[in-house]
């Protein structure tokens, strides 16, 4: 018996399957794809909170072996800024997804949209970073050009294995001169050893073209100074003009100087709200026009210290600035975005702010 295809029993049919099959096959597509979505999910904000710490620049893939390699120690506040309990959790603990007292899992979206501001948890990541400094000083009698001595040493010490971050300056002094190297490296018992061997293989090289006095600026034994600085990353949610803005702020072991900040959004509009995640506007809070960081915030008197006379971060209009060591710039035509910047800022750190005044707040009260 032939099928007749102009009837509209099999025309339903056929869609019908058409569906069954389509949708099987996207929700397999789906399914498969999950394991791998939730991981990319996972390394960004791994990255994120990376990324915000002063000299690093991981890209997304590199994040997961490098998060605990930085982060120390991960803890949960409550609205009074309080640890709760059972909550911290360090580098040796892994993280489990299934974990409710794990910082690293608080859904901050998720919290802002249900839950009353009072009943929020409040995720804080403890950090640190190993700053370096080499000084070596010769006379200048040498006669060298800094520059040369400064790209044979810089070629030394650039092959240190993670190495983030290096800066030289020459100093000239009375009959001398100074050259000092920045280093930036994940912290680590072998580091010195490192800086050490980086210095010793600059001193295998080939001089080449350089005059007779170059080796004797490398037999100069070099000072190292080491110094692991802590530094805590707050994360920050809200609402922009059409979704939410999100981002996290790295901030000095005073818990107050602002040390990185980086934001990001869902759906604000490109060339205006979706400005917020671009350099421009994210570098205005570790370098004000006088060249200082801000603040998370200040308040007149800590012992009346609450939501109303907490002084945080204004987001103000472009080019109306008053007080650039408590304001940046908005977005130009972005003014929801920047507003919805301003409230998540004052209402988060608000919280960071009672957690690290603590002693002075108890002080205060007595």
């Amino acid at each position: 018996m032939a099928i007749n295809k102009d009837s509209n029993t099999y025309t339903i049919s056929f869609a019908v399957i058409l569906v069954v099959v389509v949708g099987g096959l996207l929700a397999f597509i789906s399914t498969s794809l999950k394991p791998l979505q939730e991981s990319n999910v996972k390394n960004e904000k791994k990255q994120n909170i990376l990324n915000c710490l002063p000299g690093l620049n991981f890209e997304r893939s590199d994040a997961e072996a490098n998060f605990n390699v930085y982060v120390k120690r991960r803890v949960i506040l409550d609205y009074s800024g309080n640890l709760i309990e059972g909550s911290e959790r360090t580098f040796e603990n892994e993280i489990d997804v299934k974990d409710e007292l794990e910082a690293f899992n608080v859904n901050l979206q998720k919290e802002y949209r249900s839950i009353a501001v009072s009943d929020r948890k409040y995720p804080l990541f403890e950090c640190q970073i190993l700053h370096v400094s080499v000084n070596i000083t010769y006379p200048d009698s040498f006669k060298i050009e800094e520059d040369s001595i400064i790209k044979h040493f810089e070629k030394a010490l650039d092959t240190i294995k993670g190495l983030e971050k290096l800066n030289s300056n020459a100093f000239q002094g009375t009959g001398s001169v100074k050259l000092v190297f920045n280093l930036q490296l994940p912290p680590s018992n072998e580091a010195e050893r490192m800086v050490e061997d980086a210095l010793r293989r600059a001193r295998s090289y080939k001089i080449n073209e350089f005059e007779r006095f170059f080796a004797k600026v490398l037999d100069i034994d070099p000072t190292i100074q080491l110094e692991a600085k802590t530094y805590y990353v707050i994360p920050v949610t809200g609402k922009g003009l059409w979704d939410a803005i999100w981002g996290y702020i790295s901030v000095k072991s005073d818990g107050e100087t602002i040390a990185g900040a980086i934001f990001d959004h869902k759906a604000e509009t490109p060339g205006l709200g979706a400005e917020i995640n671009k350099d421009e506007f994210e570098n205005q809070f570790i370098k004000n026009e006088n060249g200082d960081p801000l603040k998370i915030g200040r308040v007149s008197s800590i012992a009346d210290l609450s939501p109303d006379n907490f002084k945080s971060i204004k987001v103000v209009k472009p080019g109306s600035l008053t007080d650039p060591d408590a304001e940046v710039d908005g977005i130009s035509g972005g003014t929801f975005t920047s507003v919805g910047v301003q409230e998540m800022l004052k209402r988060t750190f608000y919280v960071y702010y009672k957690h690290f005044n603590e002693r002075n707040l108890q002080t205060a009260k007595l």
